[in-house]
Protein backbone atom coordinates (compact mmCIF):
# COMPACT_ATOMS: atom_id res chain seq x y z
CA UNK A 1 0.00 0.00 0.00
CA UNK A 2 1.53 3.69 -0.18
CA UNK A 3 2.30 5.95 1.93
CA UNK A 4 2.46 9.66 1.78
CA UNK A 5 5.48 10.68 3.31
CA UNK A 6 5.34 14.69 4.62
CA UNK A 7 8.81 16.26 4.83
CA UNK A 8 8.27 19.45 6.90
CA UNK A 9 11.56 20.24 8.23
CA UNK A 10 14.99 20.51 6.33
CA UNK A 11 17.24 17.20 6.34
CA UNK A 12 20.96 16.69 5.96
CA UNK A 13 21.36 13.79 3.56
CA UNK A 14 22.65 12.07 6.73
CA UNK A 15 18.98 12.16 8.11
CA UNK A 16 17.45 11.64 4.46
CA UNK A 17 19.81 8.20 4.70
CA UNK A 18 18.91 7.40 8.41
CA UNK A 19 15.12 8.04 8.20
CA UNK A 20 13.89 7.80 4.47
CA UNK A 21 16.20 4.72 2.96
CA UNK A 22 15.10 2.10 4.96
CA UNK A 23 11.04 3.19 5.35
CA UNK A 24 10.08 4.72 1.97
CA UNK A 25 8.63 1.90 -0.57
CA UNK A 26 8.54 2.17 -4.28
CA UNK A 27 5.28 3.09 -4.60
CA UNK A 28 5.34 5.63 -2.12
CA UNK A 29 5.52 9.58 -2.57
CA UNK A 30 7.47 12.43 -0.41
CA UNK A 31 5.83 15.51 -0.20
CA UNK A 32 7.98 18.48 0.58
CA UNK A 33 6.50 21.05 2.60
CA UNK A 34 7.87 24.57 3.76
CA UNK A 35 11.31 25.16 4.33
CA UNK A 36 12.04 21.17 3.71
CA UNK A 37 11.90 22.52 -0.01
CA UNK A 38 15.38 23.86 0.59
CA UNK A 39 16.58 19.89 1.72
CA UNK A 40 16.43 19.08 -2.59
CA UNK A 41 18.43 21.81 -3.61
CA UNK A 42 21.52 20.77 -1.65
CA UNK A 43 24.00 19.11 -3.55
CA UNK A 44 24.85 16.42 -1.51
CA UNK A 45 21.40 14.76 -2.55
CA UNK A 46 22.92 14.30 -5.89
CA UNK A 47 24.21 11.03 -5.36
CA UNK A 48 24.04 7.50 -6.87
CA UNK A 49 21.56 6.33 -3.95
CA UNK A 50 19.28 9.21 -3.90
CA UNK A 51 18.76 9.00 -7.50
CA UNK A 52 17.87 5.51 -7.18
CA UNK A 53 15.35 6.05 -4.72
CA UNK A 54 13.91 9.33 -6.23
CA UNK A 55 13.51 7.03 -9.49
CA UNK A 56 11.18 4.41 -7.78
CA UNK A 57 8.99 6.80 -5.62
CA UNK A 58 7.16 10.67 -6.29
CA UNK A 59 8.53 13.69 -5.12
CA UNK A 60 6.81 16.11 -4.89
CA UNK A 61 6.38 20.07 -3.86
CA UNK A 62 3.54 22.59 -3.37
CA UNK A 63 3.79 24.78 -5.59
CA UNK A 64 3.11 27.74 -3.61
CA UNK A 65 6.01 26.74 -1.66
CA UNK A 66 8.39 26.49 -4.08
CA UNK A 67 6.74 30.40 -5.41
CA UNK A 68 7.03 31.78 -2.47
CA UNK A 69 10.77 30.32 -1.95
CA UNK A 70 11.56 32.25 -5.84
CA UNK A 71 13.13 28.66 -6.57
CA UNK A 72 10.36 27.78 -8.47
CA UNK A 73 13.19 27.31 -11.88
CA UNK A 74 15.24 25.03 -9.56
CA UNK A 75 12.63 22.37 -8.88
CA UNK A 76 12.29 21.15 -12.56
CA UNK A 77 13.25 17.40 -11.59
CA UNK A 78 10.69 17.16 -8.90
CA UNK A 79 6.71 17.00 -9.22
CA UNK A 80 5.16 20.53 -8.56
CA UNK A 81 1.46 19.67 -7.63
CA UNK A 82 -1.39 22.07 -5.70
CA UNK A 83 -3.11 21.70 -2.83
CA UNK A 84 -6.22 19.54 -4.55
CA UNK A 85 -3.32 17.78 -5.85
CA UNK A 86 -2.28 17.21 -2.45
CA UNK A 87 -5.39 15.90 -0.63
CA UNK A 88 -6.03 13.93 -3.90
CA UNK A 89 -2.59 12.31 -2.31
CA UNK A 90 -3.56 12.02 0.89
CA UNK A 91 -7.07 10.04 0.04
CA UNK A 92 -5.15 7.78 -1.94
CA UNK A 93 -2.56 6.82 0.11
CA UNK A 94 -3.04 3.95 2.44
CA UNK A 95 -0.92 5.68 5.74
CA UNK A 96 0.39 9.21 5.89
CA UNK A 97 3.19 9.98 8.09
CA UNK A 98 4.57 13.53 8.93
CA UNK A 99 8.06 14.35 9.41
Amino acid sequence: MQQLHLIQNQLSFSDFNQQFVRLVSEDDSLLFLNDSVYSLLKNEFSTNQFETLAAKISICLIDEHINARNISALCNDFRIIDYPEFVGLSLKASKVLSW
